[in-house]
């Protein structure tokens, strides 16, 4: 069996905190452990050193291999491009876009360091994995060292449509790094239309069938491949759980209070100041709720120093602040405010414990918080999954109650509806949106791309027809 490469902006390095790049570690690392294979990217650590010293940790039949940056690439690489113009970009977002030449020849250069690294590492059998817009250009680079190897990449946020997309003034180069790719995958359908649109228009891209693109005489095929959940694990960490502790004093004082929780990164893509200003809403327009009802809001700030994301922060815990002084009394406060990360089986715990779960996401590509609240909810007394229509979720969760993120007021209308909703509809709703999740784990998710990449014999005919079309 072919060996796997893994390539990522971060590695899930054993023993090694804050290493772990989200939800990717659990499906990749089981890929990795039944193959055997290597997981690169960088560090996370900046240093002073040009040298690009390789870490390598071996565990359990898998070689964990990081690389340090500069400061300088850091800058540019990471913090610039990756984050300050490719990140608002694919979602939506360009009012926080800010493009620098210099910063993306530092993104290049990075993804060449990465590619030179990686090299003398890589199998004749080996097939490379490689992950999300940080490493768009890596397989340009690999090919130009020699990699004849089957190369994947999977974009986990948005691809924007082409009107977006040529804001971007080296667009056209960008999409040519995409397509040096041999498999391309996205999370729904509408981002794989918009990147087809996209190499149509701009580099004149052959449309071979559904999945097929033909670019001068590469190749390429590309597909949607919606990531899951690991539904077996949080099924683990909820079956014996009634109530999250964490939460059990503000909750026990009236055992028909409800929660509507909310779990997000502080991120202008997220909607967090809707979602408030939605809350506020509802407790202005249904008093009647008041006493029984409170949202706990868990918000991490990731990027701590990116002053877009600390002034984010402030106006959120404003806002926050805004809403307990106008409508909070002394032995009820509507909304719980945590600031720091839960473990992700006290997380399933929350989840367990609260009849609301409120997706207000103005741009996602997938938005795994759905799926894991779902995942964890009692079948026989399940919440209620609210879901922007702009979330990557909304696109299987139909059974969600599905709104529109700008829409403050129809919001607050799917609070009252989701918190007087009848248990024979909850559980109808519940059981069609978990059998989706179900039918489409992460292990799910790895295996079809995966399989994919490994030129099973449904994607080898695909390729000889497309020859024969060329």
């Amino acid at each position: 069996m072919s060996r796997l490469v893994i390539i990522s902006n971060r590695v899930a390095v054993p023993g090694k905190v804050n290493s772990s790049p989200g939800g990717l570690a659990v499906g990749l690392e089981g890929a990795l452990k039944e193959s055997g294979g290597i997981w690169f990217g960088w560090s996370g650590e900046v240093n002073n050193d040009d040298k690009h010293q390789v870490n390598v940790q071996h565990v359990n039949n898998i070689d964990y291999i990081t690389v340090d940056l500069n400061t300088k690439e850091y800058e540019d690489y990471y913090a610039g491009f990756s984050n300050s113009l490719l990140w608002p970009l694919f979602h939506y977002v360009l009012g926080f876009t800010k493009f620098s030449r210099e910063q993306y020849y530092g993104y290049r250069a990075v993804n060449k360091v990465f590619a030179q690294q990686i090299y003398g590492f890589i199998q004749k059998d080996d097939v490379v994995w490689v992950h999300d817009y940080h490493l768009i250009p890596i397989a340009y680079e690999l090919k130009a060292l020699g990699v004849v190897n089957r190369i994947g990449f999977f974009l986990h946020v948005p691809f924007p449509n082409y009107g977006m997309l040529r804001s971007l003034p080296i667009a056209k180069e960008l999409l040519r790094c995409m397509c040096h790719f041999d498999v391309v995958g996205f999370q729904t359908e509408d981002d794989l239309v918009n990147f087809q649109d996209a190499t149509q228009r701009s580099l004149g891209a052959e449309k071979i069938e559904k999945f097929g693109l033909k670019i001068d005489e590469h190749l390429l095929y590309a597909n949607a491949y919606p990531i899951g959940v690991d539904f077996d694990a949080i099924q683990e960490y909820v079956s014996c759980i009634k109530k999250a502790a964490l939460f059990a004093p503000a909750f026990s004082q009236q055992d028909e209070q409800l929660m509507i929780v909310g779990a997000d990164r502080i991120d202008y893509s997220k909607g967090l100041i809707e979602k408030m200003e939605a809350y506020d809403k509802f407790l202005l327009k249904y008093p009647q709720y008041h006493h029984n009802v409170s949202m706990v809001q868990i918000a991490t700030l990731s990027r701590a120093e990116d002053p877009d994301y600390i002034d984010l922060r402030e106006k959120l815990e404003r806002k926050i602040s805004h809403i307990n002084g106008l409508h909070g009394e002394m032995d009820w406060l509507p909304v719980h405010y945590l600031n720091s990360n839960l473990g992700h089986s006290e997380l399933m715990k929350l989840f367990r414990s609260s009849r609301v779960c409120l997706v207000t996401s103005l741009r996602d590509g997938m938005n795994l918080v759905a799926k894991e609240y779902v995942a964890a909810q009692n079948p026989d007394d399940p919440g209620v999954l609210i879901l922007s229509e702009l979330a990557g979720a909304s696109v299987q969760l139909t059974d969600a109650l599905i709104v529109n993120p700008y829409d403050v007021d129809s919001i607050a209308e799917a609070l009252a509806k989701a918190i007087s909703m009848s248990l024979s509809e909850r559980i109808n709703r519940h059981e069609k949106m978990l059998k989706i999740i179900r039918n489409s784990t992460i292990q799910h998710w790895r295996t079809n791309f995966i399989d994919s990449l490994l030129d099973k014999p449904l994607l080898k005919n695909y390729f000889k027809l497309a020859t024969k079309v060329v």
